[in-house]
């Protein structure tokens, strides 16, 4: 991703979304206002469906504040980009990671549904925002997380506590791994089209971790 060039008015008119007031910081509380500037790129690139349409100038408008203060957190699109993988990898893992604790540990395959199930929510509430950054690339040099990754991560190591359970996979963890997190945001996807209910979706968890449990 290259920085992005002077825009239009033309241009400026398709940004999507509200322009609002805001509230000035208080000294010291310039990491709000980066978080802020995070939530509302998130929220646009929800919208606009690509990265391409996204600009700092755009969120800046977003947000309430002049062009200037966006880029004192961010020099270019590349780099809020890669902040808010970041940002999100890390919300999604706290989400995922609070619902596998809030089952026994005595219970890996619960753990794993509700790993699952927690990611499927993620999915549903935040849609057009996943559809953009699940499959979103970031060049070989780049360190910046990748979402998919960051899941597939933490679906192999709950599938590997299933192992060391005395639990029998039908394949090895880390492929297991890559067919639940081919497999359900599919479903998810599925779900924007057709009248479904987060129980459905449940339903669906339920049945795929138990197709990768050997009886």
């Amino acid at each position: 991703m290259t920085g992005e060039a002077p825009e239009s008015r033309a241009g400026a008119a398709r940004e999507p979304g509200p322009v609002r007031a805001r509230e000035r910081n208080r000294w010291g509380e310039g990491g709000r206002l980066r978080t802020e500037i995070l939530v509302a790129a998130g929220q646009m690139l929800g919208e606009l469906g690509a990265v391409e349409g996204l600009t700092l100038r755009g969120v800046a408008r977003r947000v309430g504040i002049a062009p200037a203060s966006i880029y004192a957190h961010f020099s270019d699109k590349s780099e809020l980009i890669g902040a808010l993988l970041e940002f999100e990898a890390h919300r999604l893992l706290d989400l995922v990671g609070r619902a596998g604790q809030a089952v026994d540990a005595s219970d890996p395959v619960g753990r794993l549904r509700a790993k699952l199930r927690a990611f499927c929510g993620y999915a549903l509430n935040n849609r057009g925002f996943t559809r953009v950054l699940l499959g979103l690339r970031m060049s070989e040099e780049s360190s910046h997380i990748n979402l998919s990754h960051t899941v597939i991560d933490e679906l192999r190591a709950s599938l590997e506590d299933c192992e060391r359970a005395g639990i029998r996979l039908r394949l090895p963890a880390e492929r297991a791994a890559l067919v639940l997190i081919t497999s359900a945001p599919g479903r998810v996807m599925l779900s924007y089209v057709i009248d479904d209910s987060d129980a459905d979706i449940a339903r669906f968890v339920d049945e795929l971790v138990s197709l990768l449990i050997a009886s």
